[in-house]
């Protein structure tokens, strides 16, 4: 598996901009069931301001614009001919234990053929070290009586103000843990590091 992290900025301790992650399975892999990412401290999502999409547009795959964070974008299939799909992510509650859950939705058009929207939960929990670990639940195998299978997935978090950089210069991580339909894993990680952190404001406190 292979993962690409990229932002706007990656000026430290301010907003990242739209932040995307593309995670890919290499041809012969088995299927992906379900996606851990572990963010490295710091880098971390602003929930101030954002409205929380109740739970039945949640599991309907219908919440409004306003709670929109990002946008997901799949490419399913198999052979020479994958099919692109695109879809939405919104902020809702505490999903799993969490302290806050996102809703995946990817409408499945496939030309005339409307297979329905799927739906994926994902929990959204803080670690001991500090950093966020984003969890999906498991993605079904079959859309609409239809076999799945995911090759490539993207996620674009891109409300401004949603993604804020580490306020660390140190050089960090960003790891993707891949579930596949066998119970195997397969863990993809890139480079994380925040820059400029001598732009950021000096304000101690007593």
């Amino acid at each position: 598996a292979a993962l690409r992290v990229g932002a706007d900025s990656t000026a430290a301790g301010r907003p990242a901009g739209a932040v995307t992650m593309e995670i890919t399975r290499p041809d012969g892999a088995p299927d992906i069931r379900r996606v851990t990412t572990e963010l490295p401290p710091g880098l971390a999502g602003s929930l101030k301001g954002v409205p929380v999409c109740p739970e039945a547009p949640a599991n309907a795959g219908a919440c409004p614009a306003d709670t929109l964070v990002g946008a997901v974008g799949a490419l399913a299939g198999g052979g020479e001919a994958p099919v692109a799909l695109s879809g939405t992510v919104a902020l809702t509650g505490p999903v799993d234990g969490g302290l806050a859950g996102l809703a995946i939705a990817i409408p499945g058009r496939v030309g005339p053929v409307d297979l329905g929207t799927v739906v994926v939960r994902a929990s959204i929990g803080l670690r001991p070290d500090g950093g966020l670990s984003v969890r999906t639940r498991p993605m079904p195998a079959l859309v609409g009586g239809v076999p799945v299978s995911i090759r490539r997935l993207t996620f674009s978090f891109n409300r401004p103000g949603f993604i804020l950089n580490s306020s660390s210069c140190a050089p960090q991580r960003i790891a993707a843990v891949l579930e596949g339909s066998d119970g195997s894993q397969a863990t993809a990680t890139a480079p994380y590091q925040a820059g400029d952190c001598a732009g950021l404001a000096f304000a101690p406190r007593l």
